[in-house]
Protein backbone atom coordinates (compact mmCIF):
# COMPACT_ATOMS: atom_id res chain seq x y z
CA UNK A 1 0.00 0.00 0.00
CA UNK A 2 1.38 3.15 -0.91
CA UNK A 3 2.12 5.91 2.12
CA UNK A 4 0.62 9.02 -0.24
CA UNK A 5 1.89 11.38 2.88
CA UNK A 6 5.65 10.05 2.52
CA UNK A 7 5.82 10.82 -1.13
CA UNK A 8 7.67 14.29 -1.72
CA UNK A 9 6.10 16.58 -3.93
CA UNK A 10 8.32 18.42 -6.30
CA UNK A 11 7.89 22.20 -6.12
CA UNK A 12 8.19 24.29 -9.52
CA UNK A 13 10.22 27.40 -9.03
CA UNK A 14 7.89 30.61 -9.03
CA UNK A 15 9.64 33.74 -10.17
CA UNK A 16 7.87 37.60 -8.95
CA UNK A 17 7.23 39.08 -11.95
CA UNK A 18 6.31 42.54 -13.09
CA UNK A 19 6.05 44.66 -16.13
CA UNK A 20 7.58 48.28 -15.61
CA UNK A 21 8.45 51.73 -17.24
CA UNK A 22 11.69 53.11 -16.51
CA UNK A 23 11.93 56.66 -14.65
CA UNK A 24 14.14 59.28 -16.51
CA UNK A 25 17.32 60.24 -13.71
CA UNK A 26 16.15 64.31 -14.04
CA UNK A 27 12.74 63.08 -12.99
CA UNK A 28 13.89 61.19 -10.45
CA UNK A 29 16.36 64.00 -9.35
CA UNK A 30 13.06 66.44 -9.02
CA UNK A 31 11.19 63.68 -6.92
CA UNK A 32 14.04 63.21 -4.59
CA UNK A 33 14.23 66.93 -3.77
CA UNK A 34 10.65 67.60 -2.89
CA UNK A 35 10.61 64.23 -0.61
CA UNK A 36 13.21 64.80 1.12
CA UNK A 37 11.22 65.36 4.53
CA UNK A 38 10.36 61.72 4.57
CA UNK A 39 13.64 60.91 4.43
CA UNK A 40 14.13 62.26 7.76
CA UNK A 41 10.64 61.08 9.41
CA UNK A 42 11.21 57.47 10.85
CA UNK A 43 7.55 56.81 9.97
CA UNK A 44 7.63 56.57 6.44
CA UNK A 45 9.81 54.20 4.22
CA UNK A 46 11.17 55.72 1.16
CA UNK A 47 11.48 53.48 -1.80
CA UNK A 48 15.21 53.06 -2.98
CA UNK A 49 15.67 55.56 -6.07
CA UNK A 50 17.62 53.01 -8.43
CA UNK A 51 14.15 51.29 -7.98
CA UNK A 52 11.96 53.76 -8.99
CA UNK A 53 9.58 52.28 -12.03
CA UNK A 54 6.14 52.80 -13.39
CA UNK A 55 4.12 49.62 -13.38
CA UNK A 56 2.55 48.50 -16.53
CA UNK A 57 0.98 45.08 -14.54
CA UNK A 58 1.67 43.15 -11.49
CA UNK A 59 2.41 39.65 -12.63
CA UNK A 60 2.45 37.92 -9.39
CA UNK A 61 4.90 34.47 -9.10
CA UNK A 62 4.93 32.85 -12.40
CA UNK A 63 6.56 29.48 -13.04
CA UNK A 64 9.08 28.87 -15.96
CA UNK A 65 6.68 28.01 -18.41
CA UNK A 66 4.51 31.21 -17.59
CA UNK A 67 7.53 33.40 -18.01
CA UNK A 68 8.27 32.17 -21.10
CA UNK A 69 4.96 33.03 -22.17
CA UNK A 70 5.03 36.38 -20.84
CA UNK A 71 7.22 37.14 -22.95
CA UNK A 72 6.13 36.46 -25.89
CA UNK A 73 3.16 37.94 -25.17
CA UNK A 74 5.33 41.35 -24.22
CA UNK A 75 6.93 40.84 -27.73
CA UNK A 76 3.60 40.63 -29.46
CA UNK A 77 1.98 43.06 -27.49
CA UNK A 78 4.76 45.76 -28.08
CA UNK A 79 4.45 44.96 -31.84
CA UNK A 80 1.16 47.04 -31.41
CA UNK A 81 2.01 49.91 -29.23
CA UNK A 82 4.03 52.90 -30.79
CA UNK A 83 6.32 54.79 -28.47
CA UNK A 84 4.01 57.70 -26.43
CA UNK A 85 4.61 60.33 -23.99
CA UNK A 86 4.65 60.41 -20.37
CA UNK A 87 3.77 64.35 -18.74
CA UNK A 88 4.48 64.66 -14.90
CA UNK A 89 1.57 66.46 -13.17
CA UNK A 90 2.23 65.99 -9.44
CA UNK A 91 3.25 64.75 -6.39
CA UNK A 92 0.30 63.40 -4.02
CA UNK A 93 -0.71 61.27 -0.95
CA UNK A 94 -2.67 57.88 -2.46
CA UNK A 95 -4.27 55.91 -3.06
CA UNK A 96 -6.48 58.39 -4.27
CA UNK A 97 -10.08 58.97 -4.16
CA UNK A 98 -12.61 57.77 -7.22
CA UNK A 99 -12.73 61.09 -8.77
CA UNK A 100 -10.47 63.01 -6.71
CA UNK A 101 -7.06 64.19 -6.72
CA UNK A 102 -6.85 64.13 -3.11
CA UNK A 103 -6.20 60.95 -0.76
CA UNK A 104 -8.69 60.19 2.18
CA UNK A 105 -6.41 57.93 3.91
CA UNK A 106 -3.34 57.24 2.50
CA UNK A 107 -0.34 54.99 2.77
CA UNK A 108 1.75 55.91 0.23
CA UNK A 109 2.97 59.18 -1.70
CA UNK A 110 3.09 59.32 -5.66
CA UNK A 111 4.11 60.62 -8.68
CA UNK A 112 1.36 61.16 -10.64
CA UNK A 113 1.38 61.71 -14.54
CA UNK A 114 -1.32 62.95 -17.07
CA UNK A 115 -4.02 60.68 -18.49
CA UNK A 116 -2.11 59.00 -21.08
CA UNK A 117 -3.96 56.73 -24.20
CA UNK A 118 -0.58 54.58 -24.99
CA UNK A 119 -0.30 53.75 -21.24
CA UNK A 120 -3.83 52.54 -20.99
CA UNK A 121 -3.65 50.53 -24.45
CA UNK A 122 -0.37 48.67 -23.11
CA UNK A 123 -1.70 48.33 -19.92
CA UNK A 124 -4.61 46.10 -21.57
CA UNK A 125 -2.08 43.80 -23.52
CA UNK A 126 -1.59 41.56 -20.26
CA UNK A 127 -5.06 40.21 -18.82
CA UNK A 128 -3.95 37.20 -18.63
CA UNK A 129 -1.26 37.90 -16.32
CA UNK A 130 -2.30 40.71 -14.68
CA UNK A 131 -2.97 39.95 -10.69
CA UNK A 132 -5.68 41.88 -9.04
CA UNK A 133 -6.76 45.12 -9.74
CA UNK A 134 -4.66 47.65 -11.40
CA UNK A 135 -5.19 51.83 -11.76
CA UNK A 136 -5.66 52.76 -15.23
CA UNK A 137 -3.26 55.33 -14.92
CA UNK A 138 0.40 55.72 -14.79
CA UNK A 139 2.43 56.60 -11.44
CA UNK A 140 5.53 56.07 -9.62
CA UNK A 141 5.55 54.84 -5.70
CA UNK A 142 7.83 57.40 -3.67
CA UNK A 143 7.43 56.93 -0.41
CA UNK A 144 5.23 53.66 1.93
CA UNK A 145 3.77 54.05 5.40
CA UNK A 146 0.86 52.99 7.65
CA UNK A 147 -2.13 53.98 7.62
CA UNK A 148 -2.37 55.11 10.43
CA UNK A 149 0.48 57.58 10.11
CA UNK A 150 -0.93 59.39 7.88
CA UNK A 151 -2.31 62.22 10.37
CA UNK A 152 1.42 62.46 11.42
CA UNK A 153 2.47 62.58 7.75
CA UNK A 154 0.21 64.77 5.94
CA UNK A 155 1.70 68.09 6.90
CA UNK A 156 4.85 67.05 5.02
CA UNK A 157 3.08 67.56 1.60
CA UNK A 158 0.70 70.91 0.71
CA UNK A 159 -2.97 69.80 0.80
CA UNK A 160 -3.26 69.48 -2.89
CA UNK A 161 -0.17 67.99 -3.55
CA UNK A 162 2.93 69.20 -5.44
CA UNK A 163 2.28 70.49 -8.76
CA UNK A 164 5.57 69.92 -11.12
CA UNK A 165 4.33 71.30 -14.43
CA UNK A 166 7.09 73.88 -14.44
CA UNK A 167 10.10 71.57 -12.96
CA UNK A 168 9.72 68.07 -14.65
CA UNK A 169 9.21 67.47 -18.37
CA UNK A 170 7.40 64.97 -20.82
CA UNK A 171 9.33 62.03 -21.66
CA UNK A 172 9.02 59.15 -24.33
CA UNK A 173 8.49 55.67 -23.42
CA UNK A 174 10.19 53.77 -25.64
CA UNK A 175 10.74 50.16 -23.92
CA UNK A 176 9.25 48.12 -21.32
CA UNK A 177 10.72 46.22 -19.10
CA UNK A 178 9.88 42.31 -17.67
CA UNK A 179 11.43 42.38 -13.82
CA UNK A 180 12.32 40.18 -10.84
CA UNK A 181 11.08 40.94 -7.99
CA UNK A 182 13.29 39.15 -5.23
CA UNK A 183 11.70 40.19 -1.63
CA UNK A 184 14.18 40.35 1.53
CA UNK A 185 13.95 42.47 4.89
CA UNK A 186 16.01 45.03 4.09
CA UNK A 187 13.30 45.26 1.06
CA UNK A 188 12.70 44.47 -2.56
CA UNK A 189 16.02 43.69 -5.23
CA UNK A 190 14.79 44.28 -8.59
CA UNK A 191 16.60 42.00 -11.95
CA UNK A 192 15.98 43.14 -15.34
CA UNK A 193 14.82 40.20 -17.11
CA UNK A 194 14.19 41.45 -20.47
CA UNK A 195 14.23 45.00 -22.02
CA UNK A 196 11.50 45.35 -25.21
CA UNK A 197 11.58 47.83 -27.35
CA UNK A 198 7.79 49.58 -28.30
CA UNK A 199 7.14 49.88 -31.81
CA UNK A 200 7.97 53.15 -34.28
Amino acid sequence: MIRFDKIKTIKMKKHRIFVSIDIPGKLKNVAEAHIEPFYKNKLARVAEKENWHITVVFCGYLSDEELKKLKETAKGATDNVKKFKLTPERIVFAPLRQGSGQAQRARMVWLIFKHSPGFLQLSKKFPQFSQGKREQFPHLTLVRFKEFHYPNLKKLLPENGIDLKDEAESFMVESINIMGSHLSPKGPRYELLEKINLSR
